[in-house]
């Protein structure tokens, strides 16, 4: 069995899938800074619904971000936990961008990846066709991704925004007037089933990359100076 976990929005969220890819159950629960007091009832609610105990777990997907930090040191912890009880589990790391990409359909474009942040901030990331990272994940404000991109395309030797295929969570009109005009892919904020998806794909890793991620630099900056 699979078990992989999202804590990093406000919806937390538990799925369970088989060692075939089969999709047993997702439970969600939408309480705001409440994933540290919620995540040990719904994961074991996820697990006795569907008659498994948490030995016959041989995975844990887990989120290492973007999102809150808070909410990523909560999914990391928990999953170091859950493997104190059952060593045999390995723990996979997924970012939520390569959540995101199990979102869109087969395009012979270089994929952007844009998800909300917070004080008019947000993520972004590059892919190229075969879904394989070009950029870091940057975080940068709204008023500054139009130019980032721009920035990007040119580095990247992508001839123009129509030949780059945008996914985003919120209209594109919302992070910049400059953008406005462009075509995009809408996407849900990545939850637990997409991370699960991710996993069979093979776009997970067995490394915590958090601390190398230039968002989780300026999380600590933004706590450290306020």
């Amino acid at each position: 069995m699979i078990l992989s976990i999202q804590t990093c929005f406000e919806t937390l969220s538990v799925s369970l899938f088989t060692t075939n890819k089969s999709h047993l159950s997702t439970s969600f629960v939408p309480h705001k800074h409440s994933q540290a007091s919620l995540i040990d009832e719904v994961a074991n609610h996820c697990l006795k619904s569907n008659n498994v105990n948490l030995g016959d777990v041989s995975a844990i997907v887990v989120a290492n971000g973007p999102g809150s930090f808070t909410g990523i040191r909560i999914g990391l912890a928990f999953s170091e936990g859950l493997t104190c009880f059952n060593n045999n589990a390995t723990k996979n790391f997924v970012s939520n961008t390569n959540a995101c990409l199990v979102q869109i359909a087969t395009d012979a474009k270089p994929i952007a990846i844009i998800l909300p942040s917070i004080r008019g901030e947000s993520y972004i990331q590059f892919f190229n066709q075969q879904k394989e990272p070009l950029t870091q994940i940057a975080s940068l404000t709204n008023t500054d991704i139009a130019f980032y991109m721009e920035e990007q395309l040119e580095k990247l030797n992508i001839t123009s925004f129509n030949a780059l295929q945008i996914a985003s969570v919120q209209n594109l009109q919302t992070i910049s007037p400059k953008l406005s005009h462009l075509n995009f892919a809408k996407i849900n904020l990545p939850n637990s089933h997409h991370l699960g998806l991710a996993y069979f794909a093979g776009l997970a890793d067995g490394k915590m990359l958090i601390n190398s991620i230039n968002y989780v630099r300026e999380a600590v900056k933004l706590k450290t100076t306020s």
